[in-house]
């Protein structure tokens, strides 16, 4: 039965987000995060709305199709001057951005059933092609209304964008990464050391194509103005890019510090992102994606006991997760109660409270730095003696670390942190993916744990599988 409801409750998740009926198509954004709390209480209805017979998935493509004359209508309002403002254009890439999300949810639906639904899916393929003649047009009209604009950055900041960026510099690897899902690696001509996701932005610095700019905390003011840039975009939790600001600002260069401290902080920065750049519709779909994922993994572990965890960023001196930030955040939604909880940011502690607070599992990051499961047992065991094995996550074997693309995904606050929520259910919840304690690898890589396909084969919804995929490409 649990196994069961975990399963209506994803199905009733995907339904309320995105195939509800014309009450939940018209849903915004803000609203999904209430929406969540609403599952229980309509499992039943939603499980029935996902078995679709031709009929209404052909009656649903019309209502889209009904919604998609009237968005071209709108446009075409704009195009011509009537009613146009920065407001209305923007109203209408969240619109087009949600359909866009709803298209691909019906889709996954439509291929699922086969040669049963061929007519449904002609329908879905024209009604995707013209949103994204929709979209292509829309761009045209934003340059012409959306800039100058004036967006609030994560510092709390009004930064003024007189044009469309068209030379970006990031300073932060998970900057970075939200410019690629922007659809601005084009107009990308810098980036911080660290940088190298995705393969090709690595690659392309290697080549001399992408310019170097400094580490992250420590960004190259004269690198930067050599590369002339009309935006430079880092994160407002590194104190060296708010001195790196007040610096470009005074040679007229706007600095975005996109907000970081969460989750639903990085859905934000990519609408923010997205408002700066002219990247509207892409900065509302991914936004919408992020909470979607989020909101799954909700769905996923519901009534699932939580499980004592701690998550080790450096080994000596121990430095550990606290709270106010995405990696707290990402276990919380994984079924992990952070024992550390109580305390702010990224704390230095010492071994003997581990004893004291008991964590059943502790993950650990610092790959790219040498560091081992056995470096952290062995310097427990020094600090403690025959205690450390009193710890629960050292007597059962259970300290994780993480390695490649999922400790990229944990540590950087970027789209891509979505991934490292599964990652951490699948090592604190086996058995919720059909697996034991024993399956789960020391050393936790996508070569040797394929979360994407664990939760295929729960039935996870295509658009999310989709939204992982990318997150992983090699």
């Amino acid at each position: 039965m649990e196994g069961e409801s975990r399963v209506l409750a994803a199905i009733a998740l995907l339904a309320l987000i995105v195939v509800g009926g014309l009450g939940v198509l018209y849903l915004k954004i803000s609203d999904l995060e209430r929406r969540y709390s609403e599952i229980s209480g309509a499992l039943e209805e939603q499980a029935a709305r996902q078995e679709r017979s031709v009929e209404e998935l052909g009656a649903t493509v019309g209502d889209l199709a009904g919604r998609l004359d009237e968005l071209s209508r709108r446009l075409e309002e704009l195009a011509s001057g009537q009613e146009a403002s920065r407001e209305s254009v923007e109203e209408l890439a969240r619109q087009l951005a949600e359909l866009r999300a709803q298209l691909d949810s019906l889709r996954a639906q439509v291929e699922a059933q086969g040669e049963a639904q061929a007519d449904v899916a002609e329908q879905l393929a024209a009604l995707e092609e013209r949103l994204s003649l929709l979209e292509e047009r829309l761009a045209g009209v934003e340059e012409r209304l959306l800039f100058p604009v004036t967006v609030v950055d994560g510092s709390g900041d009004e930064v003024i964008v007189f044009e469309r960026p068209e030379r970006i510099v990031s300073i932060a690897p998970s900057a970075t990464e939200l410019i690629y899902y922007l659809n601005l690696l084009d107009r990308l001509v810098g980036v911080d050391d660290y940088s190298d996701w995705p393969p090709s932005v690595a690659e392309a610095r290697e080549r001399g194509e992408i310019a170097s700019v400094g580490g992250f905390w420590s960004p190259s003011v004269e690198a930067i103005l050599d590369l002339q840039p009309d935006l430079v975009v880092g994160v407002a939790t590194a104190p060296p890019h708010h001195e790196l600001k007040r610096v470009l600002e005074g040679y007229g260069i706007p600095v975005i510090l996109l907000p970081a401290e969460s989750i639903y902080d990085v859905a934000e920065a990519a609408v923010i992102l997205g408002r700066a750049t002219g990247q509207l519709v892409e900065g509302y779909t991914v936004s919408f994606k992020i909470k979607m994922a989020a909101g799954y993994a909700l769905a996923l572990l519901q009534g699932v006991e939580p499980v004592r965890a701690a998550a080790v960023v450096w080994v000596n001196p121990l430095f550990v997760v606290g709270s106010g930030n995405w990696e707290h955040e990402a276990m919380e939604l994984a079924g992990m109660t952070n024992v550390y909880g109580d305390l702010e940011g990224w704390p230095q502690v010492s071994p003997e409270s581990l004893l004291e607070r008991a964590p059943e599992i502790i993950v650990m990051t610092g790959h790219n730095y040498g560091l081992t499961p056995d470096d952290l047992k062995s310097y427990l065991e020094e600090q403690l003696g025959d205690a450390a094995n009193e710890i629960p996550a050292v007597a059962g074997d259970r300290i994780y670390l993480l390695g490649g693309d999922y400790e990229n995904a944990f540590v950087r606050p970027s789209p891509r942190t979505v991934v490292s929520v599964y990652v951490l259910a699948v090592i604190a919840h086996p058995q919720a993916f059909g697996l034991t304690v024993e399956d789960i690898p020391r050393v936790v890589t996508p070569d040797n744990l394929d979360v994407v396909s664990l939760l295929e084969e729960r039935g996870a919804p295509a658009e999310l599988l989709d939204f992982l995929r990318v997150a992983l490409q090699p």
